[in-house]
């Protein structure tokens, strides 16, 4: 079983995530997890990378693969050159914004259905969960970056530790030194499985910010609850996780 991170506070992650988004933006202000593209469509919208392959694989869902790339293709021509507009009451929810757009789009590309609510109460689950996924590619991809540019082995033990998660920490230390992949010592290794784990918490929580123009502590946290992403934080609880 996975540890869970017990040695985060939810208080703790939320200055650091700030901080993060911060730096994030400062240092690069055309990164794929910054408002980059906001300044090219309307005011008050964002599309960042993890925005744009959660809308992507929304629409492939409803339509298939390539009906859905070219829904796709037309949706996002359309927001560049400002011909949909976003409702002003999703409060700063980026997700909410974009999910008020979508769904209205793919409906329109369906058959008529038996039930207007029941079709769009089932898109709304089905693009909250395109975009938790996109989140969770987002952040694995940056334990990927870390990992290739400052040599952190965050990413492959962690990876390691989510293939075998029923194995002891022994045994997967065992496996990785024969792969020539595990830090030196079974000290060491422990380590570095806790900082991946510290690491990867840090990294999600902080894509979860970025979905928000000016978030609040319950906003996070009603966001983390709805995308099934609360268990990553369990807050001085112990418990299991899915990386997936």
């Amino acid at each position: 079983m996975i540890s869970s991170f017990q040695s985060l506070t939810f208080v703790t992650l939320f200055i650091d995530g700030v901080r993060m988004a911060i730096e994030q933006t400062s240092t690069n202000p055309h990164s794929d997890v910054s408002p980059s593209i906001a300044a090219q469509t309307q005011p008050g919208v964002r599309v960042s990378l993890n925005h744009k392959l959660a809308i992507k694989n929304f629409f492939a869902c409803g339509l298939g693969k390539t009906e859905g790339e070219r829904l796709f293709d037309d949706f996002m021509q359309r927001l560049f050159c400002c011909e949909l507009t976003v409702e002003s009451k999703t409060d700063g929810n980026w997700r909410e914004a974009i999910q008020s757009l979508v769904i209205p789009e793919l409906t329109s590309c369906l058959p008529t259905p038996a039930s207007q609510i029941d079709l769009e109460a089932d898109l709304q689950t089905k693009f909250q969960f395109a975009w938790r996924q996109s989140l969770l590619k987002m952040t694995w991809d940056q334990l990927k970056e870390l990992q290739d540019n400052f040599g952190k082995r965050f990413y492959t033990v962690l990876k390691s530790r989510v293939k075998h998660s029923n194995w002891s920490t022994e045994r997967l230390y065992k496996s990785l030194l024969e792969s020539g992949d595990a830090v030196c010592g079974p000290s060491a290794f422990k380590e570095c499985l806790r900082k991946a784990h510290t690491t990867y918490a840090k990294f999600l929580f902080s894509e979860v910010l970025n979905t928000f123009s000016n978030p609040s502590e319950l906003q996070i946290k009603t966001e983390l609850q709805l995308l099934g992403l609360h268990h990553f934080f369990p807050a001085n609880q112990s418990g299991s996780h899915s990386f997936n």
